[in-house]
């Protein structure tokens, strides 16, 4: 096996002994091989299954370069076929099924351990469970209610009253979309009806994203909570206290993730109180409409800038699952400047290791990282506080431990 699981953690997987499990194939099934935060999370899950004797295999919309990769189709593009497609065959789209189906028989996984499916059709858990194998869905994000998340921002109410006008239009940009209300409205239900099949085992990141499957019919007892972790053997504070100068942002390049309110609170800040702080982004995306003052870095050098950062800004108006990037940070000792959105205090306190602000209030942000730097003990205080935090809930020992209690529970 090649050495395709090197992580930003430092972790990396060589061919192992087989002993436990010996021969137990898990299939694992996510929009992207590598992207973002869900894609680390499942390769980390992968890391710690081999470990221990299992066999890992992945199932994504990218490319495969590996013997151990298989691509299934995206239920997704620009052009009117595929949001029309997306619409109306989103949960039974015949060409992924078609796919997967092909793989369930060539590679007879004993486990499929499904992720993000916002560009891969669902009815794929159907099959799984047809063909007896066992299934775990984990929940990073709100797909199963929401494929575009355009609900969350408006407090899920056109949603909960059966209105889907919200979801046909917004999320699919086209008037014309408004047509295919009743198969948005019937897709909903049927996604839940493939999801709460018996056989299939749910997880959240957070209690959060479960209680609001929970308000769209989804029983609380079927989903475990199972919090994303991270490294914290790698992800360390320095050595020596480093001069803290930089105010950082992690994420792709989109309006979702907060990089457009990254940008505008650069501009504000130094327009209010100079140039005393040096804007950090690393990622993916738009780097060329990035303006001068903001720098992109390589994700190889996530350790170096966590570590001499003074604040992490976590900018999304919708509510994230466990952000593995805020924890990353918090693990590095640096404190998150968050927007106070539902489902961040399961991670964050406000004025102990993180300050949260009002969603939009830039300019609230620009004066919180002058605060910080201006009083440089307070801030290595809330870091310390951040990192015990994450040393005592948000480990990447115990998110793998209890995923393969799950595996060997589900496989028996």
């Amino acid at each position: 096996m090649n050495d395709i699981f090197k992580q930003p953690t430092g972790l990396v997987i060589k061919e192992v002994t087989r002993t436990l499990g010996k021969g137990t194939k898990i299939l694992y099934v996510n929009d992207f091989f590598k992207h973002a935060g869900a894609e680390h999370a499942m390769h980390d899950i992968a890391n710690a299954a081999l470990k221990s004797g299992y066999q890992a295999y992945f199932a994504t919309t990218s490319r495969a370069r590996e013997p151990n990769h298989f691509t299934i189709p995206a239920i997704h593009g620009r052009a009117r076929f595929f949001l029309l497609r997306r619409t109306v065959f989103f949960n039974a789209d015949p060409i992924a099924i078609k796919k997967f189906n092909a793989i369930l028989r060539t590679l007879k996984p004993d486990i499929v351990h499904c992720h993000n499916l916002y560009h891969i059709s669902p009815g794929i858990i159907e099959q799984a469970v047809k063909s007896s194998t066992a299934c775990i869905v984990t929940f990073h994000e709100f797909w199963p209610i929401c494929m575009n998340r355009t609900m969350l921002i408006h407090n899920l109410k056109p949603c909960m009253q059966n209105d889907w006008s919200n979801c046909a239009s917004k999320c699919r940009r086209r008037k014309i979309e408004l047509l295919l209300k009743p198969f948005v409205g019937r897709g909903f239900q049927k996604r839940r009806e493939l999801l709460l099949k018996d056989g299939a085992t749910l997880v959240s990141v957070s209690n959060f994203i479960k209680k609001t499957l929970a308000r769209f019919g989804y029983p609380k007892e079927r989903i475990e909570v199972i919090p994303n972790g991270v490294d914290t053997t790698y992800f360390t504070p320095p050595h020596k206290d480093l001069e803290r100068r930089s105010v950082l942002y992690v994420g792709r390049g989109v309006e979702s993730k907060g990089i457009f309110d990254f940008i505008k609170i650069a501009r504000i800040y130094q327009k209010k109180y100079g140039k005393k702080l040096e804007f950090v982004a690393i990622g993916t995306g738009i780097e060329s409409k990035i303006v001068k003052s903001i720098r992109w870095i390589p994700r190889s050098e996530l350790l170096h800038y966590y570590r001499r950062a003074l604040a992490f800004l976590q900018l999304q108006y919708v509510p994230p699952g466990t952000g593995l990037a805020p924890l990353e940070s918090m693990a590095c000792a640096t404190p998150v400047v968050a927007y106070a959105v539902p489902g961040v205090e399961e991670y964050l306190t406000d004025g102990i290791d993180s300050y949260l602000a009002e969603p939009g209030n830039l300019d609230n942000v620009a004066d919180v990282l002058e605060n910080l730097r201006q009083n440089p003990e307070k801030s290595q205080i809330m870091g310390i506080k951040a990192r015990e935090r994450v040393e005592k809930f948000f480990s990447i020992t115990e998110n793998t431990r209890r995923y393969l209690e799950l595996y060997s529970k589900v496989y028996q």
